[in-house]
Order: C-alpha cells, then sequence, then structure tokens
C-alpha cells in the first residue's frame, strides 16, 4: 500500500512539473492586430539573433525585432513590394541566410494576381524579385532547400503548385 501511495505521489509530481508554463519573456501587439490577419509570418534569424515581422499593418512592413527583448531595431527595405491578394505574406530564411519573402496570390478574390517571391542577402540590403507566377489555389507555403543553384519553390493547397 505504501509502494502505490508513493508511486501515485510521483506521478502527480511530475505532472505538474511536465505541465509548468514556460515564462513569457516578451510579447507585442505593436505589428499586429489580434482581430485581424494582417501579420501572417515571422522567422528568427539565428546570424543575428533578431525576430523577422512581416505584417499589413499600415502598408507593407518586415520589423526587425530582438529576440531577447522584442524591441524594434528598424525595418527592412520593402518599399516597391506588391501585388497578389496580399502584398506581403511570409517571410522564410534560407540554411545560408538569405531570406526570401512572399505575397499571398488568391485569383479567386483577385483574378490576375500573380504569386511574387522577393530575396533579401541579409536584413538591411535591397531585395531582389525572385520569381512570379500565378497560382490555382489559395494557400501557400514557401519551401527553400539548399544547394548550388539555390532552389526556391511554393505548393499550393492540395498539391497544387503555382505556374511559374
Amino acid at each position: 500500500m505504501k509502494r502505490l501511495l508513493l508511486i501515485s505521489l510521483l506521478i502527480f509530481a511530475a505532472a505538474g512539473l511536465l505541465q509548468a508554463e514556460y515564462p513569457l519573456l516578451w510579447k507585442t501587439n505593436k505589428f499586429s492586430d489580434p482581430a485581424n490577419d494582417i501579420c501572417r509570418g515571422l522567422v528568427y534569424n539565428p546570424d543575428t539573433d533578431h525576430v523577422l515581422v512581416v505584417t499589413r499593418k499600415g502598408g507593407v512592413h518586415i520589423y526587425i525585432l530582438d529576440a531577447a527583448s522584442g524591441d524594434s531595431l528598424g525595418e527592412m527595405n520593402s518599399a516597391g513590394i506588391g501585388g497578389g491578394t496580399y502584398a506581403i505574406n511570409l517571410i522564410a530564411r534560407a540554411d545560408d541566410g538569405t531570406l526570401y519573402v512572399c505575397n499571398l496570390s488568391a485569383p479567386v478574390y483577385s483574378p490576375g494576381s500573380k504569386f511574387k517571391v522577393y530575396r533579401y542577402a541579409g536584413e538591411r540590403p535591397f531585395w531582389r524579385f525572385v520569381c512570379s507566377g500565378r497560382t490555382r489555389r489559395r494557400q501557400i507555403s514557401l519551401q527553400l532547400r539548399s544547394g548550388q543553384p539555390p532552389h526556391c519553390g511554393a505548393q499550393g493547397h492540395g498539391g497544387i503548385k503555382p505556374d511559374f
């Protein structure tokens, strides 16, 4: 009986430890709107220890945040990025540190809109246009693969690939 009681106490103690919450280091809503989906993508950049957030709040923006504190450190150049259903949607980082940003193209809602991908060599330089194409579905995920040459592609909902 004592053995069963001891095992039960150990299980309850372990369950309590497993359910402990991670401490919240920082939280910000400056670049988002909890009632809207204007902030859809973010990525951690281990080269700089920054969090990069893409948002459509007040225009097309890519904010650079300190990963430790959440403080805003500035903004990446997004001048000229546009088109699609949403001009900016996702951001991704390749293994070599190259950053990619894409829009959202949903021809059902924006006939004739094109899916676009932009490439950044780092956080501060200007972007370079990579590719454009029409998609047949509305959900897009940006996929990166390292190699020579690097591969950048996207896949639509249901395995349908964009037409580029």
